[in-house]
């Protein structure tokens, strides 16, 4: 079930960004679309020398996010635990900086379940 919920938040994520590459690929077994598939090098290229697709590719993140927090884990909770988009950006940079043949998808994954584990008790 929560396969799914995920699989769904990343499919609004993809179609909240226009102009988005509406190429689909293996995530295990979701779908991951749009700038998700983007290389954490192509990430961290843009960051240093930024070019007009890093705002597209900060806002899937954003949506990712905002998705995965409405359709995650019942109840609904705020994965980013209230971080600025500046702190979010930050996280995502060092984590692509150190696996940058990963995807943005895995990368902003990672991070959710990270800040999760954070929250835990």
């Amino acid at each position: 079930m929560a396969r799914s919920r995920i699989g769904l938040a990343v499919l609004l994520a993809a179609l909240a960004l226009p102009g988005a590459v509406a190429t689909a690929i293996a995530a295990g077994d979701q779908p991951v679309l749009g700038h998700g598939n983007v290389a954490c090098r192509a990430w961290s290229d843009d960051r240093r020398s930024p070019t007009s697709a890093g705002e597209p590719r900060t806002a899937w993140i954003l949506g990712f996010l905002t998705a995965t927090s409405q359709y995650g884990e019942a109840p609904a909770t705020d994965v980013s635990r209230g971080r600025s988009t500046e702190e979010i950006v930050a996280a995502i940079d060092r984590y692509c900086g150190e696996h940058p043949d990963d995807s943005l998808h895995k990368a902003s994954s990672v991070l959710v379940e990270t800040w999760r584990q954070q929250a835990k008790p």
